[in-house]
């Protein structure tokens, strides 16, 4: 397992989609936060303000990330990267687990490089180095990583399923952002309905970045009212549900 996984790193390294991704994503946060800075100086508002509204979309730079996890999984249709993995010895549950160890290490190392390239940004375009809101915007990036993981199982599995990082991105974008919005129409009419988006992954990334004179306060979706239960049973369930799910049809895949 450990020689595999050091192989995916390898693999993951010298995959240039994965760099070119990144720097994309950087220069357009670059200009966002360049743009916004100009609004606050025109208000008198500082570097919190700047957190605040990135606080309002942190489920836009989770997305990013999942993003920058299928460039690191790799044409599996062009390079047969299973099929190599199998004729070199290594079991499907190795080659399975061991793939998405490395892939979730990539993602948290990505979604570090981000929000930290977010925060430089902010504190050198805003001229304002405010270690409170920093602080509060450290600890949201904490608060929403298991999120970021549950989802990035789902994305494993429907690679595997797949086998192309981008019907993966799609088929794993509309079970965690597309399903929940139909549900909540659908709900309109079938009230017990609407009671699924409350279990749905993108539920638990909206989060208010409350700011006042004295102290800046971020507030995720899931520590308002009893929801503290239902964020770590829809992590749960995302998370080991796709992982069985994928692993069950890792073992009956036919890899050619």
């Amino acid at each position: 397992m450990i020689n595999y996984i050091r192989s995916e790193f390898y693999r993951i390294k010298r995959t240039k989609s994965l760099y070119i991704s990144m720097g994309v994503i950087l220069a357009v946060l670059a200009f966002a936060i360049y743009a916004a800075t100009d609004v606050t100086r025109e208000y008198g508002l500082g570097a919190g303000m700047i957190y605040a509204s990135i606080a309002q979309t942190l489920g836009m730079c989770t997305y990013m990330v999942i993003w920058i996890m299928s460039c690191a999984q790799g044409d599996e249709g062009k390079y047969h990267i299973f099929k190599s993995s199998i004729s070199s010895g290594s079991g499907r549950g190795v080659i399975f687990f061991g793939r998405f160890i490395a892939e979730i290490v990539t993602c948290i190392i990505s979604y570090i490089i981000i929000n930290l390239f977010i925060i430089l940004m902010t504190s050198l375009m805003a001229g304002d180095f405010d270690t409170e809101a920093m602080s509060a915007y450290c600890m949201l990036m904490l608060k929403q990583l298991p999120v970021l993981v549950a989802m990035a199982a789902v994305v494993h599995t429907c690679y595997i399923v797949f086998k192309n990082s981008l019907s993966a991105v799609g088929v794993s974008y509309f079970i965690l952002s597309l399903m929940p919005q139909i549900a909540t129409v659908v709900g309109m009419k079938y009230k017990f309905i609407s009671k699924l988006r409350d279990f749905s992954p993108v539920r638990f990334l909206e989060a208010t970045f409350d700011a006042d004179t004295y102290t800046y306060r971020v507030v995720c979706a899931w520590e308002i009212g009893n929801s503290t239960w239902k964020m770590i049973l829809t992590v749960a369930i995302y998370f080991i549900g796709a992982l069985v799910v994928g692993y069950a049809i890792m073992r009956k895949k036919d890899i050619k």
